[in-house]
Formats: structure tokens, C-alpha cells, sequence
């Protein structure tokens, strides 16, 4: 017997077997039975896709294991670990910066024309300009910001002409306060600021309207008042500005005197009701002065 026929028995077993297995029968004349199941049950292609499991994402209990074989190295989970050396992630603070240290690079956006940055409440990124300059935004910029201004007589022996009274809900920022005026014969004033711990009472007042610099900012809660007739009660408060004021006559007014407290540090911080920023001619006898008052300011 050679090597072909020996391969040719070999065949014929291994057909057997299969025949076997499925459920087959040997018939006298040496043949093979198919099983009924396989030509009533699998007659086409068609049925037989019918039976496997469609192809996607399935639920477990419709799954079938896959197994793949991968002469794959193993995915290391400990190459990422907590520290602060060359090759961690981490780096300490104020730590020296090494030529091979391991770190994780931030990215930016590039915004030609940047204008409202997303969604207020949802995530954003760093955002830089097309020189490579990261875009930021004074604080400044961001707080609610209000003015005020108005123009009335004042008492001829005038002691205190304006107080601007803190908020209760909110913090008041003082920025500036712009003062012009005319009276009967041109001449100098004194002025003088006085930040209050005790709020003025009485008298006789107009109030000034705040204005928002941006309509979608709340109210603001602050009170101004500019006296016709001097209150009955000054409050008590320190200087915290005292300048002589050049006051035009009624046909040749002069030029504005500003202070801008806002330039040098921090404004004059109003801390609720009780603290108050008022102006005072210190009792001058002064005849027709009309002034105009303006105040700029933030709350927070």
C-alpha cells in the first residue's frame, strides 16, 4: 500500500466521523443518510442566516464570545503611576524642569474673532489669538458697573451736598466722582470727601437714577442723593479727599475736577447701609451754586 492510498483511507474516516456526528446513517450500498434536520431545516443560505445572530452591538444574553489570538505584548496599567518624578505625570510645585521630564501638554484654541466664549454652565478651553497670545479679559470688564449724574442748587451755607449710601445685598465700588459747577461771582471751594460710618438724615434731597452700563445687569441697590437743603444730621466719617475746586461764574463755567480713586488700588468700598461717601463744602457761604455730581461705580 503506498502513500496515496493510505491518504485516501484517511479521507474516508474523517468523513465518517463528520457524518456521525451530525446525526448521519451508513445505508447498505455505503453511502451517507443526510439528516432530515439539515434538508428540511437548512435548505439555503438564506435559512441558515437566519439562525446566527445579526451583526452589531447585542445585548449580553444575544452575545457570542469572540476569542482573537494576538502575539500582542500585555497593555501595561502601571506605566501611568502617581508621583512627582522625571517620569510621572505629576510634578511638584516650584519644582526644577528636567530635558526628558514626562508631562502632559495643554492645547489652546486658535480664535481669529473671538466674540461670547460657549455656553454659560458648560465646559470651555484656553483660547489664543493668531500671534499665539492667550485671550484674557480685564475683571474689570466682567463687574456690574453703573453711573449716575445730575445737577441741582445748593443751600447758600452748605455742609454736606451728596451722600451715596452702600447696599444691602451687594458690595459698592467706588470708581469716580466728577464734579463741575457755576455760581453768582467765579471762585474757589473747598471740597472735601469724606468716607461715613454714620449715614446723613433729614434735609431736603433729589435722588440720583443709576444707569447700567450693560441693560442685562441686576439693579443696582445703592442710594445717591444730592442736597437742596442741608441735612439735619451730618454723619460722622474721615476725609479721604480734600481739594479746592475752581467754581465758574454763570456765564463762564470751568473745567471738571476728577477723582479717580480707582487708579491707585482699591476704590472706596461701601460694606452695606451703614457706610456712606459724602461731599462737603465744609459750611462755606456760597451764593447761586448750582453743581453737577457724577459717580461711577461697581457692585459685586
Amino acid at each position: 500500500m503506498d502513500n496515496r492510498d493510505k491518504l485516501e483511507i484517511i479521507r474516508a474516516i474523517d468523513r465518517l466521523a463528520l457524518a456521525l456526528s451530525a446525526g448521519g446513517a451508513i445505508t447498505n450500498d455505503g453511502t451517507f443518510a443526510t439528516p432530515a434536520a439539515q434538508t428540511t431545516g437548512n435548505v439555503s443560505l438564506a435559512s441558515i442566516d437566519s439562525k446566527t445572530p445579526t451583526v452589531g452591538q447585542k445585548t449580553m444574553a444575544n452575545s457570542q464570545p469572540v476569542v482573537l489570538a494576538s502575539d500582542q505584548s500585555a497593555l501595561s496599567l502601571s506605566s501611568v503611576v502617581p508621583g512627582t518624578s522625571a517620569t510621572n505625570l505629576g510634578k511638584a510645585r516650584n519644582s526644577s524642569v528636567g530635558s526628558t521630564d514626562t508631562i502632559v501638554a495643554s492645547g489652546f484654541l486658535r480664535n481669529d474673532t473671538p466674540t461670547l466664549f460657549g455656553t454659560s454652565g458648560n465646559y470651555n478651553i484656553a483660547t489664543v489669538d493668531r500671534y499665539g497670545s492667550q485671550i484674557v479679559k480685564n475683571i474689570q470688564q466682567h463687574k456690574r458697573t453703573y453711573s449716575a449724574s445730575s445737577n441741582f442748587s445748593v443751600a447758600a451755607s452748605a455742609t454736606d451736598i451728596f451722600q451715596m449710601v452702600g447696599s444691602a445685598t451687594t458690595t459698592v465700588m467706588i470708581q469716580k466722582v466728577i464734579i463741575s459747577g457755576i455760581q453768582t461771582t467765579a471762585g474757589n471751594i473747598l471740597v472735601i470727601l469724606n468716607k461715613k460710618s454714620v449715614v446723613n438724615t433729614g434735609g431736603t434731597a433729589v435722588t440720583f437714577t443709576a444707569v447700567r452700563n450693560e441693560t442685562s445687569d441686576i439693579v443696582s441697590t445703592a442710594t445717591l442723593q444730592g442736597y437742596t437743603a442741608n441735612p439735619s444730621s451730618v454723619g460722622t466719617g474721615i476725609s479721604v479727599e480734600t481739594e479746592y475746586i475752581p467754581i465758574g461764574s454763570l456765564t463762564i463755567p470751568t473745567s471738571k475736577v476728577v477723582f479717580d480713586f480707582g487708579e491707585r488700588g482699591k476704590p472706596i468700598i461701601l460694606a452695606g447701609i451703614a457706610e456712606a461717601l459724602g461731599i462737603n463744602l465744609n459750611g462755606a457761604t456760597v451764593a447761586g451754586l448750582n453743581v453737577a455730581i457724577r459717580v461711577e461705580w461697581t457692585e459685586e
